[in-house]
């Protein structure tokens, strides 16, 4: 057979080929070889023929006689195998009886036509008696025997006892390997993780002139991508091109996936470049294997996954829930603009309008959201997870908590809290029914610890013991992840007996403490200020065989800066030089740590030098470390020498210069942190800007500005001028400072200029700085310019994906993206502004939408614009509007009960305690929100005077005069009791309204 040409995209130095045999036997004897501890074959050896005899010659010819099985055979043969009482033994032993009754023990040919055999075959198998299907290939013909069926179908269930008996009866018969029955068992043996055996059997059959085609190759080398062996793919390739045999589009398939198992992305480039020279048509297992290498990879850029993507239309290749998700994978490793982020929803889109999603494509999205710092799209990804009723998988929950957890509007608090209810539930009612395997256990305790680090990270600790207890009594069984996640919950209270008695129990559990425990217990103790336990659990570090790392030396110094006083501070600073000795580079944080020792005792030289240093070293300043020695420097009256500082050092190069720069520009989460990858990702900065403007690096600077942006507006304008006068861009987060710190400084028009500048880079605000500036511009009367902030905000949450997608028709698969829309004290802010420029018509648009926010939403701007209510219902009856005028009156009635029932909770938790968590879910949040007010803000007299006028001129409205007055002698007894010392109790014959 003539050498074939081996295809460029493969890429195999092969040494030169011999027609002969001894040299196929050569390279079989290489490939063997190359199997680590490769053993004698399961398959057995190989059958014995003569090598040039032809294969008619090697067996007898088959008789041909007349139909063996009679009508009423079959009648019989049917009503064994598919009634009720009947199966495969039946109906095997129906044909027994029929070539017995013939006095046969073997049929001279088939016994059944194609579509009896194939459902004898897989009731063999769907009832768990494969012996029958070795039965029934026991009385026909070796020859016509339907092997390669049964192998088949013992491959779909993983039965490998049942593949090497078939193996055995085919080498007992003395049949030769033939093309079908090779990658049947190559592909067998592979499923069950044994390479050596597929190999082997691919080395034996290789033997048989008749086995050397291209669908035994593509078995050989997919056997070789399901174990990630490139270098036994490649063996393959070289033996396939000294045979003379072509690739098909199932090798470059193959291929890839053995490509991207290995994380060889620019061989997988290299495959699919030359598979489209060949003209060979890509299909899904192509996209997915070059996507695939990607991800594995972690390589690559946005703008080329995207491309690759969209190719898939040109060559008509419609996407699925594989191709997306590894599309999702792949892009959350690398940076991606605002566009690239819209260009991904729009793939989602796209596979929604062609039926919902599975599990695996959201748990991907969700990857993707986390990594690249877009945490508040979540919301709407878990809105579309209930829409598609999608089936809720561990993996999923855990994704979609981490996705979370950096999160912290309440639009996620509401997402992650309801999906942990129905993860719990899913949970107990699968252990009720004993319908979970350990592997179902392992896969839930990760949701459950992603779970656990979401609740710590929103503060919410008594939520967190409520898990805990629940994990104690129903399962999971608590691991070292979960112990080490609740005491750094406590930690970050500083709540040191609850830390102690988690550390307690995990002890109690015999789980070995790790480096993290002592990190977090350190943490603990610097937070409650106790440097002195903090001291005995470093000391006690050595005994457990536990080094210390950067972030136990960063614990123990914060506890000992907490702590305070002249010795605790110098032992702070003994601490830093002992750590430098052992070969641990500080961080950000330590520094930080070490400014706020600076801070505490003014000096200020000293924070001066740190700062140098952490420059000189390399170490990416923080907004904290510029908050600390911008704080510092005030107190000191020397902010001037603080910022010239800062930009002398900035113009410096200095050693990781260019590391820093990739981090700021290109949100890398690994040098910034969740508040890097949150800024720098989304925010569409260039990247590679550093190095035009001679050293000087854009994140200190735009790190500076932030810091200034909250006391100092001014200054923070003039380091923006100086940041675009050399050339620098400032980044999203930056110009989002901006725009606020000036929004909440009265400057409207120049927060405006700000904004419209973000919207000519291509970049967006987001809700809380878009709800900003739209206050600031209704406190400075313009309504308009308000309204055009506000339409942005709501094109951009409901249209944004429209642009983006590549069919009107996928558009009805777009998400939402709320996290864009202002909030409803903005929309609170418009309508009273619209309101009393008796612009009623905006006014009601606005309030429509604030109602969309349900009670809790009415109740807290109830609190803060009292005014607009008594405007809105001014306003309505001026223009004897009743109805709606009453509307808006309920409304406040049901804010009013919402107000009420949040007071109830906060008095439970104060007096009470919270039961498994309660926590306050008040204000929008999990903890930590500002103490509401002691009364609900009532409506002036004047304005229900007035609702009760104009209900008693309209006869349909006559009986809501009962319920305003009621209101009215509510709100004045509310009054008179405030006012006595010891409020006497409300009398029963009063009915609150």
């Amino acid at each position: 057979m003539a050498a074939a040409a081996l295809p460029s995209c493969l890429h195999l130095s092969l040494q030169t080929a011999s027609p002969t045999h001894r040299c196929r036997q050569r390279n079989v004897t290489r490939l063997a070889a190359s199997q680590a501890g490769a053993g004698p074959s399961l398959a057995g050896p190989p059958p014995r023929r003569v090598p040039d005899q032809p294969l008619h010659l090697q067996q007898p010819p088959l008789r041909s006689s007349g139909p063996l099985l009679s009508p009423d055979r079959l009648a019989a043969f049917d009503a064994a195998l598919f009634s009720r009482g009947g199966g495969p033994a039946a109906a095997v032993a129906e044909l027994e009886r029929a070539l017995a009754a013939a006095g046969l023990q073997t049929a001279p040919g088939p016994l059944l036509e194609p579509d009896r055999n194939r459902a004898l075959i897989q009731a063999c198998f769907n009832r768990g008696r494969p012996d029958r299907a070795l039965a029934y290939l026991a009385l026909l013909p070796p020859g016509v025997a339907p092997w390669a069926a049964v192998m088949k179908e013992a491959n779909r269930r993983n039965d490998l006892d049942t593949l090497r008996r078939v193996l055995a009866a085919r080498q007992a018969a003395g049949l030769p390997h033939d093309h079908r029955t090779t990658s049947a068992a190559i592909t067998g043996f592979s499923g069950a993780g044994r390479l050596q055996d597929a190999m082997a059997t691919f080395c034996r059959a290789w033997e048989a002139r008749e086995c050397r085609t291209v669908e035994v190759c593509n078995a050989a080398i997919s056997a070789c991508a399901n174990q990630g062996n490139w270098a036994a793919a490649q063996e393959v390739v070289a033996m396939m091109q000294q045979e003379g045999i072509p690739p098909d589009s199932i090798t470059f398939n193959s291929l890839l996936k053995a490509a991207a198992a290995a994380g060889l992305l620019e061989e997988a480039q290299r495959l699919y470049a030359d598979m489209l020279q060949r003209r060979l048509r890509p299909t899904t297992f192509t996209y997915v294997g070059l996507l695939k290498a990607a991800a594995n990879a972690r390589a690559g850029d946005a703008a080329w996954l995207l491309q690759t993507f969209d190719e898939m239309a040109t060559h008509g290749v419609q996407p699925n829930i594989y191709v997306v998700s590894a599309l999702f994978a792949a892009a959350s490793f690398v940076p991606c603009t605002p566009e690239q982020v819209e260009r991904l929803f729009a793939a989602l889109a796209l596979l929604r309008s062609c039926g919902p999603p599975n599990d695996t494509v959201y748990s991907a999205l969700l990857t993707l959201i986390q990594r690249q710092g877009i945490q508040e799209r979540a919301a709407d990804v878990w809105t579309a997870v209930k829409r598609d009723r999608v089936r809720k998988s561990p993996h999923l929950f855990s994704s979609l908590f981490a996705a979370c957890t950096a999160g912290a509007s309440p639009a996620l608090m509401d997402a992650a809290l309801e999906a942990a209810e129905e993860m719990q539930v899913l949970w107990r009612q699968q252990v009720d029914r004993g319908l979970h395997s350990p592997r179902d256990e392992r896969n839930m305790l990760v949701a459950y610890n992603a779970l656990l680090h979401f609740l710590g990270s929103a503060g919410a600790l008594q939520r967190s013991l409520g898990v805990y207890r629940g994990m104690v009594r129903h399962g999971p069984t608590p691991d070292v992840v979960t112990y080490n996640t609740l005491i750094s919950a406590a930690a970050a209270g500083g709540n040191v007996k609850v830390a102690m008695h988690i550390f307690s129990d995990m002890v109690d559990a015999d789980i070995e403490p790790t480096e993290r425990t002592c990190g977090a217990l350190l943490n603990c103790y610097a937070k409650a200020r106790d440097a002195v336990s903090a001291r005995k659990v470093f000391d006690s570090m050595a005994s457990l065989g536990i080094r210390a790392n950067l972030e136990i030396y960063t614990s123990l110094i914060d506890a000992c800066v907490q702590a305070g006083g002249r010795q605790w501070t110098e032992l702070a600073f003994d601490l830093f030089d002992q750590m430098r000795a052992q070969g641990l580079a500080p961080s950000a944080v330590t520094y930080g740590c070490l400014l706020s020792a600076c801070e505490r005792s003014g000096n200020v030289d000293l924070g001066f030098e740190l700062y140098k240093q952490a420059c000189d070293e390399g170490v990416v300043p923080s907004d904290q470390m510029h908050d600390m020695l911008i704080g510092m420097c005030t107190e000191a009256d020397r902010l001037e020498e603080a910022v010239d500082l800062v930009k002398r050092l900035a113009r410096q190069p200095r050693p990781g210069s260019a590391g820093i720069a990739g981090a700021a520009t290109g949100g890398a989460a690994a040098a910034l942190g969740a508040g890097g990858a949150a800024a720098g990702v989304p925010g569409g900065v260039a990247g590679g800007a550093a190095g035009a403007v001679s050293g000087l690096q854009e994140h200190t600077l735009n790190s500076l500005i932030r810091a200034l942006c909250g006391k100092y507006i001014d200054r923070a304008l003039r380091m923006l001028s100086l940041c675009q006068t050399m050339g620098m861009r400032p980044s999203r987060r930056t110009y989002l400072s901006l725009i606020t710190g000036c929004a909440k400084g009265s400057q409207s028009s120049r927060a405006y200029d700000l904004y419209r500048t973000l919207r000519a880079q291509g970049m967006d605000a987001d809700g809380a700085t878009a709800s900003a500036l739209i206050i600031s511009l209704c406190q400075a009367n313009q309504l308009d310019t308000a309204e055009v902030v506000y339409n942005d905000s709501l094109a951009r949450a409901w249209r944004a994906e429209n642009a983006a997608l590549p069919a009107p028709t996928a558009r009805r698969g777009g998400l939402s993206n709320r996290a864009q829309l202002p909030d409803a004290e903005a929309l609170a802010v418009l309508v009273q502004a619209f309101a009393a420029a008796n612009d009623l018509r905006s006014a009601a648009k606005y309030y429509k939408q604030l109602r969309r926010s349900g009670r809790s939403g009415l109740a807290a701007v109830s609190v803060s614009h009292r005014r607009m209510w008594e405007l809105l219902i001014e306003s309505y009856c001026r223009q004897n509007k009743v109805r709606q005028a009453l509307q808006v009156f309920d409304d406040w009635k049901l804010a009013g009960d919402a107000w009420m029932a949040a007071q109830q909770q906060h008095q439970a938790h104060d007096f009470g305690g919270a039961a498994d968590g309660d926590d306050a879910l008040l204000d929008g949040g999990l903890g930590g929100a500002a103490a509401a007010p002691t009364r609900f803000p009532k409506l002036s007299n004047v304005t229900l005077a007035f609702l009760e006028a104009c209900c008693r001129r309209e006869p349909v409205y006559e009986w809501r005069v009962f319920d305003v007055c009621a209101t009215m002698r509510q709100q004045k007894e509310q009054k008179r009791q405030a006012g006595l010392a010891r409020p006497q109790k409300a009398s029963h014959h009063f009915a609150p309204a």
